[in-house]
């Protein structure tokens, strides 16, 4: 994620884009102590809710959400101000338990009941997950550079969209040809040789 950051700054600052970290949110995380991700959450949250209070413009459209289970790796989108979570699961169909997406309804009802804004703040209604149609893995391993190279789309390629992610983002079921997974692992390698082993 800090590549992405670094490379496409730009995108970051015009599109109000912002990261969950994904240690915080990893299944061996919420399992030992899920008050403290919920808290994170909490955290993450208030400070949307603040910066509502002030009507500052740079509010974060969508929370990049990495979540690791089962030696699996899925990304959620978050909209807040739309109260729903878009799920990009690259291997759909799989009966792999999901720890996180408990923690994230209940850290959206306490935003909203904070007076956060979104569009159902009177009623009791939760936080919608919708699955989005996109690229299917073929091995047992690659989930990973699936879910860097999702966040990358949605970094370079939808930041400026004011669309649900869902209606905004190409549907796709086809695996990720070589070439494409290539350009988030050259970027990687090339932010790590940087940033890490010639500093």
């Amino acid at each position: 994620m800090m590549c992405l950051f670094h490379e496409h700054t730009f995108a970051f600052d015009n599109s109000q884009i912002g990261f969950v970290c994904p240690e915080a949110m990893s299944s061996s995380r919420i399992k030992a102590n899920p008050q403290a991700a919920s808290m994170y959450l909490k955290v993450v949250f208030n400070a949307e809710i603040e910066k509502e209070k002030k009507g500052d413009p740079n509010i974060t459209k969508w929370f990049l959400i990495p979540y690791h289970q089962e030696n699996h790796w899925i990304l959620y989108v978050l909209d807040l101000r739309r109260g729903c979570a878009y799920i990009f699961d690259s291997a759909i169909g799989s009966n792999r338990e999901n720890s996180a997406w408990g923690i994230l309804c209940l850290a959206y009802q306490v935003y909203k009941f904070n007076d956060g804004i979104c569009p159902n703040r009177a009623t009791m209604q939760g936080l919608k997950g919708f699955h989005v149609k996109c690229a299917q893995q073929v091995g047992a391993r690659e989930c990973g550079y699936y879910v860097m190279k999702f966040m990358h789309e949605i970094v370079t390629l939808h930041h400026n969209t004011d669309e649900w992610l869902d209606n905004a983002y190409t549907p796709r079921n086809a695996p990720y040809t070589d070439e494409e997974i290539d350009v988030v692992r050259e970027q990687w390698a090339k932010f790590f040789t940087t940033e890490y082993l010639f500093t």
